[in-house]
């Protein structure tokens, strides 16, 4: 029998309903819990460019290609028959669909071309015209439609700059701009708006407007997420493609700058990468970025970009750029980038909801690490790199709240693993291949994971693990298996061996069903949630 998302969810052995919170190992969660996750149109908005580059990659590469981006956003392409608003049918609620660079500037913009122009925050009314004559009826009729068609509601891409602001000018923040400032903001408040996204712009590398956009948020719209960029980082941590030298890491210490973005942000995102190697650029950015948090007592939540199973597994938020492709003859059908695990990824978050920084809940990091090299084809917007070999360098280990799981391989090459131990008790376990996009499989690794199973506690298994050993504590009777995914809640206590105090999961039985409900010729890494009674 096949179970729904709410199905699946009330069968984990002693998980109830209280007062519209779920019961976790005696923890309470509520069931509307604040929302850090969204989908970006920017990979769409620049996925059409190439759909209409006629194999041309070079027309969608750099500067170029986002200046055409730009102008792929608008009502008809969101609401429209098949528009995106259809798109995760099932974790709408779950996610805001942030409007990225384009939504507030007519088309045929871009920096290079007139900076000043940017930063209005204001629905173009080209674009967006259907919803109102005037700014206010535009960014609030948008919200609201994205709520009536079940998405948490508008994020908004924020240049970091007011409308005039141009190059060169020193900054001042009189009570003048701030005054806009605040006024923006209550434009926001008053529309519904839930998270901006605050990027590049004339002051995107100056703090001190950054701290003044979050110290005024604050004061006026405290409800807000505002999502900052971190202190200057390039597409690759350390490594200059053309030269072929670099670390391929981040600094060991964490520089100034970011530990004072890090200390008064509510979002800090680990900002662009590149794939195959986005890995390992990934993980190295959240060992860097949870360090200093943990130095500056901050609790600020970290975005992994779209990386979702990292962002699942560590409870970090994250920003899919990946999407379904569109279909002519229904609504929506799914492509080979990798949603099931999204939707996987959006499931976990009712047992392990996203929290921030916390000393308590220290990110441990091994010295162990694994080197990810790839030459470049015309796969990414980055000419530099293309037919370069690239190199990243990140931790092979990383866990959160549980110490860092012991990791065995058969021969040299190792797997990123990754754990966590949420406050509220549940366990998870994400493993990963060295490079993405099918460049690599996944290796063998037999994973020692150190926090005990506990009957009612769920633990969620991400990726392809050679074998998962845990101990355990109390009595566990039976233990059962299906895809996050909503799948077939499969009875595997038989194949569970029991050694003294420890259980040991096959990873072939957990990576079979956590790819039941993996549609054809997506590439989802598995996801399987365990349930022990």
């Amino acid at each position: 029998m096949n179970t729904s998302r709410r199905m699946f969810i009330g069968g984990l052995g002693s998980f109830g309903m209280l007062g519209g919170c779920r019961l976790i190992g005696g923890a309470q969660i509520a069931a509307n819990k604040r929302v850090y996750d969204y989908w970006c149109t920017w990979g769409i908005q620049n996925g059409m460019v190439k759909d209409t580059a006629a194999g041309d990659v070079s027309k969608t590469a750099g500067d170029q290609g986002a200046a055409a981006a730009r102008d792929n956003i608008n009502s008809g392409l969101i609401f429209g028959k098949n528009g995106w608003a259809n798109f995760f049918p099932e974790h709408r609620d779950g996610l805001y669909m942030m409007l990225d660079d384009g939504w507030d500037v007519t088309t045929g913009q871009a920096p290079g071309k007139d900076i000043s122009v940017f930063g209005s925050l204001e629905p173009d009314p080209v674009r967006f015209g259907f919803f109102g004559s005037t700014p206010a009826e535009r960014l609030r009729g948008i919200n609201m439609e994205l709520r009536d068609r079940g998405w948490r509601g508008a994020g908004l891409w924020i240049a970091c700059q007011l409308p005039g602001d141009r190059y060169g000018v020193t900054l001042n923040l009189d009570q003048k701009r701030r005054d806009e400032i605040k006024r923006k903001l209550e434009a926001s408040a008053a529309a519904g708006i839930g998270y901006w996204k605050v990027d590049w712009g004339v002051y995107g590398g100056k703090t001190e407007y950054r701290r003044a956009i979050s110290e005024i948020k604050n004061q006026v719209y405290p409800e807000l997420i505002v999502e900052h960029a971190p202190l200057g980082c390039g597409v690759f941590n350390d490594f200059d493609p053309v030269k072929g030298t670099g670390s391929g890491r981040r600094p060991v210490k964490v520089q100034k700058g970011d530990l004072e973005r890090l200390a008064y942000s509510d979002v800090i995102r680990i900002y662009d990468m590149l794939g195959p190697v986005e890995y390992a650029s990934a993980i190295d950015r959240v060992a860097y970025y949870s360090k200093g948090a943990e130095e500056v007592g901050s609790s600020v939540v970290l975005n992994v970009e779209d990386n979702p199973i990292l962002g699942a597994v560590l409870s970090h938020g994250f920003g899919v750029m990946r999407y379904p492709q569109p279909s002519a003859a229904s609504s929506v059908v799914v492509g080979a980038q990798g949603m099931a695990e999204v939707d996987r990824a959006l499931a976990w978050r009712d047992f392990a909801p996203v929290y921030g920084a916390d000393r308590k809940q220290p990110t441990l990091v091994s010295e162990d690490r694994i080197s990810a090299e790839c030459v470049f084809g015309k796969e990414g917007w980055l000419k530099s790199a293309w037919g370069k070999m690239v190199k990243q360098n990140a931790p092979a280990v990383l866990s959160r709240g549980t110490p860092l799981p012991e990791v065995t391989v058969a021969g040299s090459v190792r797997p990123f693993v990754f754990a966590a131990r949420h406050p509220n008790g549940a366990l998870a376990l994400g493993v990963l291949p060295p490079l993405g996009i099918g460049k690599s499989r996944t290796p063998k690794a037999d994973i020692v994971f150190r926090s005990p199973a506990v009957a009612g506690v769920p633990f969620a298994v991400f990726g392809r693990p050679g074998s998962v050993i845990m101990p355990f504590m109390g009595s566990i009777g039976k233990i059962f298996a299906s895809d996050l995914n909503g799948g077939e809640r499969h009875d595997i206590t038989a194949s569970v061996k029991r050694q003294g105090n420890t259980l040991v999961f096959d990873g072939e039985t957990l990576a079979r069903i956590g790819s039941e409900k993996t549609p054809v010729g997506d590439v989802s890494e598995p996801g399987v949630l365990v349930a022990f009674d």
